[in-house]
C-alpha cells in the first residue's frame, strides 16, 4: 500500500492549468472544476515513481458551507477496489481556512509521498473529498499506477 503524507492547502482559484484525463464521479454538494498532477499533465495514466512525491491539485466549488474535509482514495485494480489508507485523511485540522464558504471556489492540494517499497500497479484511482456528514463535495476518476 502506497505511503502518503498529506499536506492540504484550500486556496483561491489562481490561473489556469492543463490536466490529465479524468472524468467526474459525482458530488452531492460541489462542482469540480478541475484535476491535475504536475508532471502529467496530458495523457491517459499518471505514474508516480517510487520515492518520489507529487501533489494532486483538485479545484472545486463547495455548494454549502463546509466546517471538516475529509479525504476517502480508492485504487481500483481489476475486479477489487482497494481504499488507500491515509495518514492525515481530515485536512481541516491541518490547514485554514475552513470553514468552506458556500460557492466560493477553492484548490485542494494533497503531496503523494510514495514509499520504495510500494507495490508496483496500474488501476482507476477514485479521489473523493467529502464534507463532516459524509458527503461528496469533488470526486475525480483516473487512471493512474506506481512504477
Amino acid at each position: 500500500m502506497p505511503s502518503l503524507s498529506l499536506a492540504v492547502v484550500v486556496l483561491a482559484f489562481l490561473g489556469q492549468s492543463h490536466s490529465l484525463s479524468y472524468h467526474t464521479c459525482g458530488s452531492a454538494m460541489g462542482k469540480v472544476h478541475s484535476m491535475y498532477i504536475p508532471g502529467c499533465e496530458f495523457g491517459d495514466v499518471c505514474y508516480i515513481s517510487k520515492g518520489l512525491t507529487k501533489p494532486i491539485h483538485i479545484r472545486f466549488t463547495p455548494s454549502t458551507k463546509t466546517q471538516q474535509v475529509v479525504t476517502v482514495v480508492h485504487v481500483k485494480v481489476g475486479w477489487a477496489s482497494i481504499p488507500v489508507r491515509l495518514t492525515h485523511p481530515t485536512s481541516c485540522s491541518l490547514i485554514p481556512p475552513l470553514p468552506l464558504k458556500r460557492a466560493s471556489p477553492y484548490e485542494y492540494v494533497f503531496n503523494m509521498s510514495i514509499g520504495n517499497s510500494a507495490p508496483s500497479f496500474t488501476g482507476k484511482i477514485k479521489w473523493e473529498l467529502k464534507n463532516e456528514m459524509g458527503a461528496g463535495l469533488a470526486c475525480v476518476e483516473f487512471l493512474g499506477g506506481i512504477r
